[in-house]
């Protein structure tokens, strides 16, 4: 109760939210538009579905790119820049009539997204510390759920009027942007190891303290040699005009190429050394959770119109459903993780999920499947906050950015991937084969977050 109430109080938190909250609308209010969009500019199912491809590609290009902008010039500018031009793409697309123009704006929309819901995460282990930023994830993953929730059932209901309303809802992002420009400063401490450690020399990881090398060394002091008489010195050769600075430019370009390079290999070995043989695990399982979860989340409303003999709206109540655990259980993670451990919340969150993937079997009553994927998504809501503290707490502030950037570019590739291969799976076989393979591969993550976690 501590640090819930202190973080009740704590405007940063509310602003950190609101950043994540506008990144949750990304599929969400787009989804229930695209029918519309699809009668709109006469788009078969593979086209339309174009409107999610095109922004989950520039958002995985973007995540490591805006990772290591981030560490280098500071949060403060990229979240609330990104929050300007996601905004903006999101909402400008419900007044365009040109379907290239939507997947422009979408395209825009995934670069931009790496600032707002991976920047929210990386947040939270600037700004708070043990189990305040464990029960502070705990509310981040709240809010994402019941995002999940709300959202596309507004959605819904505006693209019965019309499908450009859904997309109007992105002006929520310039609400985000003043909670931020106002409550959510620039992290200092992070602030200032990313300027000792990108901006300084690259002489490495350890640079004697004041001593701060240029990205193109010096070149060697000229030696004052006696000139031979009727000769001149070297250092007032005559030359033609046009070899004056065709050689020194070249060298000058190279060195700059090189020292640019030499810094980027540094900066990825920098996330090779702080990326622990814990968080490696914790990723590798965020990677297999996700894959199986938007399985679900394509797959269930067709399995409970065509196999389960429902309507269209229990489909979509099965969908909101599998948000109800990041809302409801999320909250409750860190204090469940002091009691007892994060290991064994990690694990028992995982095979709770594989378990309930696996209940869908038992039986095909539409409501008595509803239960089951809200009780698989407890273990969603409980797994998701833990893991996200794990990864950004196990890194230097200095290098947190680029880790938060190597878990999102996980999740946004496993999502990506998920609805194809499983939709493959489903193609050569049935929702049974999906339903125990999705479970399988949970219980084999959860027995190797198990091995790994409780090892050390």
């Amino acid at each position: 109760m501590e640090e819930s109430d202190t973080l009740k109080s704590d405007p940063k938190l509310y602003a950190i939210l609101g950043l994540a909250g506008a990144g949750v609308l990304a599929s969400t209010l787009v989804s229930p538009a695209l029918p519309g969009v699809a009668s709109k500019f006469d788009l078969t199912e593979a086209r339309v579905g174009m409107v999610m491809t095109a922004f989950f590609l520039t958002a995985v290009v973007a995540i490591p790119i805006v990772g290591i902008v981030t560490d280098v010039w500071g949060r403060r500018r990229v979240f609330l820049g990104s929050l300007l031009v996601y905004g903006a793409a999101g909402t400008l697309i419900g007044f365009v009539d040109t379907f290239a123009v939507v997947l422009l704006l979408r395209a825009v929309q995934g670069c931009a997204f790496p600032g707002l819901l991976p920047m929210a995460i990386t947040l939270i282990g600037d700004h708070y510390d043990g189990a305040v930023a464990t029960t502070a994830q705990g509310y981040l993953t709240s809010i994402t759920g019941f995002g999940g929730i709300v959202s596309p059932l507004a959605a819904g209901v505006l693209v019965d009027i019309s499908w450009r309303l859904p997309f109007w809802l992105y002006g929520i992002s310039f609400v985000a942007f003043v909670l931020c420009y106002w409550w959510l400063p620039e992290p200092t401490a992070s602030h200032t190891d990313q300027k000792s450690t990108a901006l300084e020399s690259t002489a490495g990881p350890n640079p004697t303290p004041g001593a701060n090398r240029p990205a193109v060394p010096n070149p060697a002091p000229e030696r004052s040699e006696p000139a031979t008489p009727g000769s001149t010195p070297d250092h007032e050769q005559v030359r033609e005009p046009g070899d004056a600075n065709a050689g020194g430019n070249t060298s000058v370009l190279t060195a700059r190429v090189s020292a640019w390079i030499a810094r980027l290999s540094e900066m990825v070995r920098e996330v090779e050394d702080a990326l622990t043989s814990e968080a490696r695990t914790v990723i590798a399982a965020v990677i297999a959770l996700f894959f199986v979860r938007y399985a679900l989340f394509t797959f269930m409303p067709l399995y409970a119109v065509t196999v389960l003999g429902a309507s269209e709206f229990i489909g979509g109540v099965a969908v909101a459903v599998l948000g109800l655990g990041r809302f409801v259980a999320a909250p409750y993670a860190g204090r469940l993780a002091t009691w007892i451990s994060r290991p064994t919340v990690l694990v028992s969150s995982l095979l709770c999920f594989g378990a309930g993937t696996w209940a869908l079997l038992l039986t095909t009553d539409p409501w008595a499947v509803i239960v089951i994927l809200g009780l698989t998504s407890v273990g969603d809501g409980l797994f998701d906050p833990i893991a996200n503290d794990i990864v950004t707490m196990s890194a230097p502030a200095a290098v947190r950015g680029r880790i938060v950037s190597v878990l999102e570019v996980g999740k946004t590739g496993a999502i990506a991937v998920s609805p194809a291969a499983f939709g493959l799976l489903l193609s050569a076989s049935s929702y049974t084969i999906l339903f125990l393979t999705g479970g399988a591969l949970m219980a084999a993550t959860a027995g190797t977050v198990g091995f790994v976690l409780f090892d050390d």
